[in-house]
């Protein structure tokens, strides 16, 4: 539910905010996939999974962001 709910904030953010809030938003909201990454890993969970699936979010998402702010 927690990541449909911050779609929904992005698209909003997307029709009537700057797109340096947006990157700012997108920049925090990284923190998501990589704190999961952190829950996979200390649980014992598959390192693939959470470099792979995780991880790869969290950059896309700070890469989308830098490019957001530039």
């Amino acid at each position: 539910m927690r990541e449909i709910a911050c779609g929904v904030f992005v698209f909003v953010l997307k029709l009537v905010a700057s797109t340096s809030l947006l990157g700012w938003y997108v920049m925090a909201l990284a923190a998501i996939p990589a704190g999961d990454a952190v829950v996979v890993l200390r649980s014992g969970g598959p390192k693939a999974a959470a470099y792979g699936i995780d991880g790869a979010t969290a950059v896309v998402m700070l890469l989308t962001s830098i490019g957001l702010l530039v």
